[in-house]
């Protein structure tokens, strides 16, 4: 889904819920992985489990992988 086309961006809500609708899909059948805790707090919200990507070793308290090999073995 590319925001510039929806006219929706991250984190608003109303992108999260978009992609839902069109993939048929519940939140608890979903995973959200990116690089923004406020994205990755906003799909969460909406019952999306999520995973920051967090290379820059932000501080943050949810769950987090810093590199593809950490992201490979949680998965």
């Amino acid at each position: 889904f590319i925001s510039g086309d929806l006219g929706l961006r991250k984190p608003d809500p109303k992108i999260y819920d978009y992609a839902l609708r069109e993939m048929g899909a519940k939140p608890y059948e979903c995973l959200f992985i990116d690089d923004s805790p406020e994205r990755v707090d906003a799909a969460a919200e909406l019952g999306i489990a999520s995973i920051l990507f967090n290379r820059d070793n932000i501080a943050y308290k949810g769950l987090q992988v810093k590199s593809f090999e950490g992201l490979r073995a949680l998965l």
